[in-house]
């Protein structure tokens, strides 16, 4: 069923009708009813309606915007459902098309699908226009292809797969090369979708099953129901691998379409209950625990024989794992004189040093030892010493109460120099409001003995106008000084300029970097 000018039979709130005023040659005009195009229209007529039919939605009927279907187990409760139905029609004056209306049929067309008893088929007319679809030979007809697909991909196992010859040739930029493998894959995906997919509807409280795939350049799942022994898809989901995403391992890339899955199939994982083989498996809790650490490429090659891509980084692997071991699922470090130690992610090794550190039996001992009585506990990671340094200086109590080993401070001492003309720094000014000329630097040299000031405006601060200041205020006019001091920037610190130093011998020394 089919409203009749759905939107124009709300009626708009009479403080909000100049709001939607229209100018015509005869006049202002304003709306008394909601018209079409408002931007919030399309939610607010389907809250009318979720409103007016919320005890029968999902019961027997279903209700998307201004398409209606009212729905029935058997053909002898077709009539009391649709009575139940006119009578809310009835209560609230909403009026319907009869020409796009149809009672008392086995299946029908709904938001573009058919809808039948089995189940949920493709649009018949859609598999007849891509059937007569000749072979792309444009840009544009690859986009139309794989846009038509697009909207065909919850009956398509493993869509993107089967798909991707298109996308290499859309990726190839203007001109598209239709090659021998998208031929093949445009004359499969024809026989496939000839098979007219069906995709079945699950029942309250049942239990679903879904199975995921991965493959090299894309990851794949779907929900399937059990009815009479045999497994009815409801929902395929497919993704393609981003270029990172391809270098995952293979267990890796099974959450990745765990979690694609999820977030597609959202109303599927919230309408049933999570079943333990998801929940409590110990290959999920590795991934979403140790994973994306460490630990991963190592056990990965030990366990499956994975390797890395990129022959220099699988060489690096194999002689890394020349000294670990994996003991019932775990990973361990062997070593030459002491136990073999467990190997452990960022989040275990965390707890494992402050329990270490402050726990019930911590001594609040330092870094160092702290990283070696976490090696004689029997655990490992390669941050070891790092971490360990981090979480005694972090620590609270040792700050408050433990000994001050630093020595004191003293008074700064000004830099000094044993004769004039033989140390000076340097250092740049600016941005300043530009000059006459366009200066808007200026570079200053001072000796640290006699205090003598040479400065020069810059148009801009290169290393070739502080190589030739350093030369014309200083090496021509003073002589060759022992020490130049400068600071961090660039300008001091390239190739160029040290060749400079190393030339005449002068020592080019760096102040420390300013932490403000």
């Amino acid at each position: 069923m089919d409203a009749y000018s759905g939107y124009n039979q709300i009626k708009m709130h009479k403080p909000d009708e100049e709001k939607i005023t229209f100018t015509t040659n005869q006049g202002l005009y304003c709306y008394t009813v909601m018209p079409f195009g408002l931007k919030n229209a399309g939610a607010t007529y389907q809250r009318l309606v979720n409103k007016m039919f919320a005890r029968q939605i999902g019961r027997n009927m279903e209700v998307y915007v201004d398409d209606m279907l009212t729905k029935s187990i058997t053909a002898d409760r077709h009539t009391d459902d649709l009575r139940e139905t006119f009578d809310v029609l009835v209560r609230y004056g909403m009026k319907l098309n009869p020409a796009k209306c149809v009672f008392g049929v086995p299946s029908g067309r709904f938001l573009g699908y058919q809808v039948h008893q089995r189940g949920i088929e493709v649009n018949p007319e859609k598999i007849q226009a891509l059937a007569k679809m000749v072979s792309p030979r444009t840009l544009k007809d690859v986009q139309k292809l794989t846009g038509c697909l697009a909207s065909l991909s919850r009956f398509i196992a493993k869509s993107t797969d089967r798909c991707l010859p298109f996308f290499k040739a859309l990726k190839k930029g203007k001109g598209v090369e239709w090659n021998e493998d998208c031929e093949k894959a445009f004359q499969a995906l024809k026989d496939y979708l000839g098979q007219a997919p069906l995709l079945s509807k699950p029942e309250t409280g049942e239990t679903l099953y879904m199975y995921l795939s991965v493959s090299e350049a894309a990851t794949s799942s779907v929900l399937v129901r059990h009815e009479d022994g045999i497994q009815k898809p409801i929902y395929y989901t497919s993704k393609a691998l981003l270029p990172a995403e391809t270098m995952y391992p293979p267990a890796e890339k099974m959450a990745l379409a765990l979690i694609t899955a999820a977030r597609k199939l959202r109303p599927y994982f919230q309408a049933h209950k999570i079943g333990p083989s998801i929940v409590k498996s110990k290959e999920v809790g590795a991934i979403f625990g140790e994973r994306n650490s460490w630990i991963t490429p190592i056990k990965e090659y030990l366990v499956n024989d994975v390797l890395p891509s990129d022959p220099l980084e699988a060489k690096r692997l194999k002689y890394r794992a020349t000294r670990y071991s994996v003991l019932n699922g775990e990973l361990y470090k062997r070593g030459y004189s002491r136990a073999l130690q467990r190997c452990v992610g960022p989040e275990e090794a965390e707890g494992i040093l402050r329990s270490i550190h402050s726990g019930n039996c911590g001594n609040h001992t330092g870094g160092v030892s702290l990283a070696h009585k976490t090696l004689r506990q029997g655990f490992y990671w390669p941050t070891l010493f790092t971490d360990a340094k981090r979480v005694a200086a972090r620590c609270e109590a040792c700050q408050k109460i433990a000994n001050n080993i630093r020595q004191p401070p003293e008074l700064l001492q000004s830099i000094t120099s044993p004769w004039p003309f033989a140390m000076w720094g340097i250092d740049l000014i600016g941005p300043m409001p530009t000059a006459t000329g366009g200066a808007k630097h200026i570079i200053v040299a001072m000796d640290y003995f006699t205090k003598w000031v040479e400065a020069k405006p810059l148009v801009h601060i290169t290393e070739a106008n502080t190589i030739s200041f350093v030369k014309k205020n200083i090496l021509y006019r003073f002589g060759i000084p022992n020490t130049i001091i400068t600071d961090n920037g660039t300008q001091f610190d390239g190739r160029k300029f040290k060749e400079l130093c190393d030339k005449y011998g002068i020592n080019n020394y760096y102040a420390s970097p300013a932490h403000p």
